[in-house]
């Protein structure tokens, strides 16, 4: 692990041009960074209603200072590659990160939550849910009653009028 006073935190902005189809110079510009700092958060439970099943889990605003790793931009690209290649079995459009609720459970457990404080987040996340589920229904009733309304001051117009 680096020291912070170490390592700089910077990036360099660095601008060229290109020509572009019209024969126009275009003005063209890249950052570069050279160190990339990797804090761990706390994790709380969460009031995400769309947590598959068990309580939600988010990340809360505290994490140790003392905890921070810092990487150069390469370190940190070969990590994730190498990381990458031993989800290359999981299918694209699942997300690694995807926690069971035992593993949600045991994390909140854990962080000192009770049994009772993650069955009233559940029943919040399930109120929530259908709540937002109820407003989809409204909505697409909502849009029903503009069309006949519509309907309506027609039909009356074409009535009025000889």
């Amino acid at each position: 692990m680096h020291k912070a006073s170490l390592v700089p935190k910077r990036s360099i902005l660095v601008s060229s041009q290109a020509d572009s189809c019209e024969g126009k110079r275009l003005q063209i510009k890249q950052v570069f960074f050279s160190t990339t700092e990797i804090r761990e958060y706390e994790q709380i439970l969460g009031d995400n209603p769309w947590a598959l099943d068990g309580p939600p889990v988010s990340l809360g605003w505290r994490y140790d200072a003392d905890k921070i790793l810092f990487l150069t931009v390469d370190d940190y690209e070969r990590c994730v590659r190498r990381q990458t290649v031993r989800r290359s079995n999981v299918a694209p459009w699942v997300s690694a990160d995807i926690l069971p609720r035992h593993e949600r459970e045991g994390i909140l457990l854990d962080a000192g939550y009770t049994q009772s404080q993650l069955a009233a987040a559940i029943r919040a996340k399930r109120k929530i849910k259908n709540q937002r589920q109820q407003t989809l229904v409204n909505l697409k009733a909502a849009k029903m009653e503009e069309i006949m309304e519509g309907i309506r001051r027609k039909l009356r117009k074409m009535i009025v009028l000889p």
